[in-house]
Formats: structure tokens, sequence, C-alpha cells
């Protein structure tokens, strides 16, 4: 049987080698579109990986002295451009300024907080629900983001504290870190 089949292929080299390199041709060419797949979701994961992850929430000290602060945190790798802000209905912060406006065009540094502290009791305001529109711009590959959610405040009173860790500091850091943000923004009401 064997043999018969090395006398075919001696016989019509020339179809031999055509039915190969068919077969290579389409070997390739499947190698090739799985590999661009490949490229192209490794690219996509890169950039999401290394993007801005620019949002906005609410802390509350209650347990202290019955206030909030509204945060604008950058929790990406790479510096973010405000290019818009809005929050409905609009935060009870100082008259002096513009609003929640006013903080477009500015930068945020990957892991960098602006803390805004609010007006009034925290009981005057924890009744709302607000709607939080933010349109930043990454520094690095100037592609724009837009994040829409609601934040119910209602529903904070379960909640309690939030505490930030970050993977790179030990536990006693990063506990030592939120006390000290917290005595701070007692420090800065009183």
């Amino acid at each position: 049987m064997l043999q018969k089949v090395v006398e075919w292929i001696n016989i019509n080299q020339g179809l031999a080698m055509v039915i190969l390199t068919f077969v290579y041709v389409i070997a390739t060419i499947i190698i090739v579109i799985f590999n661009s797949k490949s490229i192209r979701e490794l690219r996509i994961t890169r950039e999401n990986e290394m993007r801005p992850y620019v949002f906005g929430q609410f802390t509350m000290f209650s347990d202290y002295i019955n206030q909030a602060d509204f945060q604008i945190r950058n929790s990406g790798k790479t510096g973010a451009l405000i290019k818009a802000i809005s929050i409905i209905p609009d935060l009870p912060i100082s008259k002096d300024s513009d609003g929640i406006s006013s903080l477009a065009g500015f930068v945020v540094a990957p892991n960098q907080v602006f803390n805004i502290m609010l007006k009034g009791l925290l009981k005057d305001i924890m009744d709302n629900m607000y709607t939080i529109h933010i349109e930043y711009q990454s520094l690095g590959i100037k592609q724009l983001y837009v994040e829409d959610y609601k934040i119910p405040l209602n529903a904070y009173s379960l909640v309690g504290h939030s505490y930030v860790s970050q993977d790179k500091h030990s536990d006693e850091a990063n506990a030592l870190r939120n006390i000290a943000s917290i005595l701070s923004s007692m420090n800065k009401r009183l």
C-alpha cells in the first residue's frame, strides 16, 4: 500500500507539490488571521489597562461630624483631562465657585483624589438620587471616555465608611492612610 502511494507521488510530483503548497498557504492564512485577532485583543487589553478611570463618589462622615464630601478619583494608570462634568441635582458647594462644572479643564493624575466639601448637613442631601456625567480624555492616547451613572445617597447609610487600599502597600499602611484621610477631612471642617 505504502509503495503504491510512493509510486503515485513520484509519477505526479507536480500535482503533489501543488496540493502541499495549497495546504501550506491555507494553514498560513489561518495562522495570520488568528495572530491578527490575538494582537488586536492584546492591544485593546493593554489600552484598557493603561487608561484613566475617573469616577465621582460621595464620602460620608456621619459618625464624626454628620458631613459629606464629593470626591473625584482617577483609579487608572494614566492622567486624565476632565472635559465636562455635571451632577443633577446640583451639589451644595460654595457659592464662590461656578459649581461642579468649573472642574472642566482640570488634570487628574493617576491615584489622585479631589475632595469637594459639601455645605450643609448630611441629612439635607441624603434623600437625593444624584446623576453623574463625566467626560474625560486620556493624556496618553488622547481618547475620550464618558461615564454616566446614578448614586442613591439613601443607600449610603447602609454602607458606612469606604476605605481605599492599594495593592503595593501593606494592610497597616492602607489603614493608616485612611485614618489620616478621615482626620484631615475632620480638621478641615473644624
